[in-house]
């Protein structure tokens, strides 16, 4: 997927209008009427995923902006996403801020359990920080879910029309309704219509 955007990217750099060749200049913003027509091929790039949300489209289009004005960005998959620089940054000022750092455990002067609830209280400060400093930028804070298979679950209902029960056989799952259960609960976290899903059936 990340592929595939970046080719739309780089096919753009040179547009060509009317016989005319225009060079994009992403370091000033005056190719407005190029810029809506980049905007318009995200779209139809976005399409061809089942995404119609036009938050999506923004989203790309600003993540683009940064990826080109940033060299070092351009082979850093981890840096390509805008949302993950700026949470780096808020990460290194936090660590910058904080006052306190878990120290050595030293058994002459504390117990096991003395260590355990410092740690444990330094935590949650730190944990706490965190979250306040991310929602101060306007991020809401939802559930954590990092088990890869079951966005690739996800892939295969939303983008390439498979069933829960299809999706059940091919992965080895008892239940097919713990497939729809996992599924419905990434289209609440990542915020896509389920409206927007492939109807007939592809393979991958």
């Amino acid at each position: 997927m990340y592929k595939e955007f970046k080719g739309v990217c780089d096919s753009l750099v040179n547009v060509e209008n009317n016989n005319e060749i225009i060079s994009l200049n992403f370091n000033t913003y005056n190719e407005v009427i190029t810029l809506l027509d980049f905007k318009d091929e995200i779209r139809v790039w976005a399409s061809t995923w089942c995404i119609g949300e036009e938050w999506v489209v923004e989203y790309l289009f600003c993540t683009f902006m940064v990826w080109y004005e940033n060299k070092d960005t351009r082979n850093n998959l981890f840096l390509f996403n805008s949302d993950i620089g700026k949470m780096y940054k808020i990460i290194k000022k936090i660590q910058k801020e904080l006052h306190r750092e878990l120290p050595v455990y030293n058994f002459l002067f504390q117990t096991e359990k003395e260590y355990h609830s410092l740690a444990r209280r330094l935590a949650a400060e730190n944990i706490e920080m965190t979250n306040k400093a991310i929602m101060e930028e306007g991020y809401i804070l939802t559930e954590e879910k990092r088990n890869i298979d079951h966005y690739t679950w996800f892939v295969h209902y939303h983008v390439f029309g498979w069933t829960y029960d299809e999706i059940a056989d091919e992965y080895f799952i008892q239940k097919a309704a713990t497939i729809g259960k996992v599924i419905n609960s990434i289209y609440k976290t990542i915020g896509l219509n389920k409206e927007n899903k492939r109807k007939q059936k592809i393979l991958p």
